[in-house]
């Protein structure tokens, strides 16, 4: 896949440079999840790092304000590394010259959002409002009047990347999962990978995350007891030896199963105001014993 990194997304938004490095941590973690895969290429315009973050302040002042804070200098340093890392897209334009690239009032032509709409690639965006994780419109003006539409994905946080991306990017299912719920109802961070997604069917994944979006969706555990469809309830095996949970890891734990389908059910337990995700069992036959 081919990403173009925004440098219209950086606008002088930012009112210190200090609140623009606290605010990197989704973008680098985007750009940490794509260049996991080589054929992967995130491309930029050969100056940006001309663009303004503040008032004041362009990108390459960033060497400046290196932070104290290790994930912060982390996020700060693989920044630095993507702005001066080939490709440039202007080193090879798609877009018509001729043409004049406008987004809502702003015209756009010879940036990387209308080298995104002639490439047909996906923008990676700073924090900006109207270019937050969202489908854009790039509306190309011709020489001769004519006028063309295209829809171009800005991409900004790490949970939408691999939402939408993340099978495309070769990111496991588990992985997609632990981010797609990060935050909310349902922990997937806790999931024990050999029970995990990555063995499921298409179908049977696709019945999995819609359950758990379900989940998320919940006022409260309380309201989730009271829905016949998800069948929440505790885990109790009777028979000796045929407890799916019996190691000393789960003893003060009380799980509990939800049900996906006929046959799929998914076991976990509550912490506090999350339920975390350890297994997910296929076929009913553990869950026919409790």
């Amino acid at each position: 896949m081919e990403f173009i990194l925004n440098e219209c997304s950086l606008n002088r938004q930012y009112s210190s440079m200090e609140e623009f490095v606290g605010d990197l941590g989704n973008v680098v973690g985007c750009i940490n999840i794509i260049r996991r895969n080589p054929v992967n290429t995130i491309s930029k315009v050969n100056d940006f790092y001309n663009s303004m973050v503040t008032q004041q302040e362009h990108i390459y002042d960033l060497k400046n304000r290196i932070s104290e804070d290790d994930e912060l200098k982390s996020f700060q340093l693989s920044l630095d590394a993507e702005v001066y890392d080939r490709p440039y897209w202007d080193d090879e334009c798609v877009q018509n010259l001729e043409s004049s690239y406008w987004w809502n009032d702003r015209n756009v032509s010879v940036t990387g959002m209308a080298e995104a709409a002639a490439t047909s690639n996906q923008l990676l965006s700073f924090r900006m409002d109207g270019l937050v994780d969202r489908k854009i419109d790039i509306k190309e003006i011709t020489s001769d009047g004519k006028q063309n539409m295209f829809d171009v994905d800005s991409v900004f946080s790490v949970k939408y990347l691999i939402g939408n991306y993340g099978s495309r990017l070769g990111i496991s299912r588990d992985d997609i999962l632990i981010e797609r719920y990060r935050g909310t109802r349902v922990d997937y961070s806790t999931i024990e990978r050999e029970f995990g997604a990555n063995s499921l069917e298409e179908n049977e994944y696709n019945l999995v995350m819609g359950t758990l979006d379900k989940v998320v969706q919940h006022e409260s555990f309380e309201t989730m007891a009271k829905d016949d469809g998800l069948e929440y309830k505790k885990y109790t095996p009777k028979q000796k030896g045929k407890n799916w949970f019996s190691s000393a890891k789960y003893r003060n734990k009380c799980i509990m199963k939800i049900r996906c389908n006929d046959i799929i059910r998914a076991f976990g337990y509550r912490k506090g105001d999350q339920f975390k995700i350890l297994r997910i069992e296929r076929d009913h036959k553990i869950s026919n014993y409790g």
